[in-house]
């Protein structure tokens, strides 16, 4: 399996680009979003990928960040939802946003994707919202989104926290990753224990 490319891009369009390692082009598809991160042509880059094979052969996808490569991972294993409809909703919403739609239920964001309509959305929401509630985000817009709690550090103790005094993973999590975002980013534990358990008590008001 390929893990990634590090090689110079040669082009980028709005859904592909391609990347020269050792004088081989490597075709990528790529996600709107990520391919707006990459550098000018003819400038070196490092892209993870994500070997998918099909009935008429293989096709690799390209990601900046191994957490869209885990969210990729999670989409594909919704029924129903096969790489294109998982490119484009990752084309369109940042993991952030992805990780809060499928635990608040959000289905209209899901919706702003190509080919996703109300019951896809509502089966991704169903299938993946404890999944997503397990891996707390604990850095800015698209940072360790997905890292899991057993990396440590502030937000993975207050994770298991919140799961302690008896919360699911799903809601633990949409309210430590809530408590982040108010924080600014970052905060000690207690400073996000304090602002979920508050967050929680707003919310059940």
């Amino acid at each position: 399996m390929i893990a990634y490319l590090k090689g110079v891009l040669a082009e980028a369009g709005p859904d592909s680009a391609i990347i020269e390692v050792n004088g081989v082009g490597y075709y990528l598809a790529m996600p709107a979003l990520d391919l707006q991160g990459l550098p000018p042509a003819g400038q070196v880059v490092r892209v993870h990928t994500r070997l998918v094979w099909r009935e008429t052969g293989g096709q690799l996808f390209g990601f900046l960040k191994p957490a869209s490569v885990e969210a990729f991972d999670l989409l594909l294993e919704v029924s129903g939802v096969g790489p294109k409809v998982a490119l484009g909703i990752l084309s369109v919403l940042r993991l952030r946003e992805l990780r809060e739609a499928c635990l608040t239920g959000n289905a209209a964001l899901l919706s702003r994707a190509q080919g996703v309509g109300k019951k896809t959305a509502q089966r991704i929401i169903m299938e993946l919202k404890d999944k997503f509630g397990a891996l707390p985000g604990d850095g800015p817009e698209d940072g360790s989104l997905f890292a899991t709690a057993t990396e440590g550090g502030a937000v993975g103790d207050a994770l298991s926290a919140l799961t302690a005094l008896g919360y699911n993973q799903a809601e633990a999590g949409h309210f430590v990753a809530a408590a982040v975002r108010e924080l600014g980013g970052d905060g000690t534990v207690e400073e996000i224990l304090r602002t979920a358990l508050r967050l929680m008590a707003a919310g059940s008001r």
